[in-house]
């Protein structure tokens, strides 16, 4: 029998409406998760170590103030300092959430040049979630990604741009299919064959 998740349930700054959280954690706990609740005012460094310590599988912010996304990057990053691969997961949830308004931290994530390879998993979910998000105006985002050129980390940087593709496939607006077409008529290799799947696709649902 595999062992319970466990979810850290967490109350940032200076908010102090916990009622919301607590619903939440009982639901978890009688869905049959294991909970851990940090408390009311928690700063994103003891949101991560809570975490780190409680050993969780999922971090659940409450946040009424509006400043979620916020909260989200300055616990995202923590997490990196601390493990890339909890960053990666952390952008993972962040996509989950459908909501239009991560488009731009994701956006910041996915297209930043340094310490590329110890970024590179984290940039990988960011493209990702984007195009899970569906929205368009993460488009333009996928499109500088896509048609990015770099001499240094090409391997690494044509996964991405592999990525964008899917992703601009997945939100399918005009603007999205256009950038997929006219890469298609001059990549080369898995990056052609990606565009050209997307297109395929898209062909056969019209």
């Amino acid at each position: 029998m595999l062992p319970p998740i466990r979810v850290l349930i967490a109350k940032p700054g200076l908010d102090g409406h916990d009622r919301g959280a607590k619903v939440i954690a009982l639901a978890l706990r009688h869905a049959g998760f294991e909970v851990i609740y940090t408390g009311l005012h928690q700063t994103a460094e003891q949101i991560v170590e809570a975490a780190l310590e409680e050993d969780v599988d999922a971090i659940g912010v409450s946040v009424l103030s509006g400043a979620h996304l916020t909260v989200a990057r300055k616990i995202i990053e923590k997490l990196r300092e601390e493990d890339p691969s909890l960053m990666a997961q952390a952008i993972i949830s962040l996509g989950m959430l459908k909501d239009p308004a991560s488009i731009e931290p994701l956006a910041e994530i996915a297209s930043k040049r340094e310490n590329f390879s110890d970024l590179m998993e984290s940039q990988k979910e960011a493209v990702k979630a984007l195009g899970i998000i569906g929205d368009g105006k993460a488009v333009p985002h996928l499109v500088k990604i896509l048609f990015r050129k770099v001499w240094f980390g090409r391997k690494a940087n044509d996964e991405l741009r592999l990525l964008a593709a899917l992703s601009l496939g997945m939100i399918g607006t005009p603007e999205a299919l256009k950038a997929v077409r006219e890469a298609s008529s001059w990549a080369a290799g898995e990056l052609q064959t990606a565009c050209k799947r997307v297109l395929d696709g898209r062909e056969k649902t019209t």
